[in-house]
């Protein structure tokens, strides 16, 4: 089986609050890749040691590439994620292609609550 490789375009980005406990971001992508027949399309997070300074957390747009013979044409393609627990700064997220990078930014600043510790008596 081929290994994924990232989509030609990111076309939109959009993120979404779910309000659980604890609240979670999902994050839809849409793109266009150069064949039909591209599986397994995913957002694969990029994994910070130290948590981004401008709150933009970055995930590549990547998909598996058909084995087969298949056309040449551009052809949509889509991914999901979520991210859970939220990490206090968040600002938004960025998603990369083989060609582009697209934004998509929080409208509102989410405050993340720490979990309580409880001592032991």
């Amino acid at each position: 089986m081929a290994s994924p490789q990232p989509v030609h375009s990111v076309e939109t980005v959009s993120i979404e609050i779910i309000k659980s406990h604890p609240p979670q971001l999902q994050i839809f992508a849409e793109g266009t890749v150069p064949t039909t027949g591209f599986t397994d399309a995913m957002l694969d997070e990029i994994i910070y040691i130290d948590p981004p300074a401008d709150g933009m957390y970055e995930y590549n747009f990547v998909a598996t590439p058909p084995q087969e013979v298949s056309a040449d044409v551009m052809t949509p393609i889509h991914a999901e994620a979520l991210r859970f627990p939220l990490p206090n700064g968040l600002k938004g997220v960025s998603v990369r292609s083989e060609t582009n990078i697209t934004l998509a930014m929080l409208e509102v600043e989410v405050e993340v609550e720490e979990p309580a510790i409880e001592a032991a008596v």
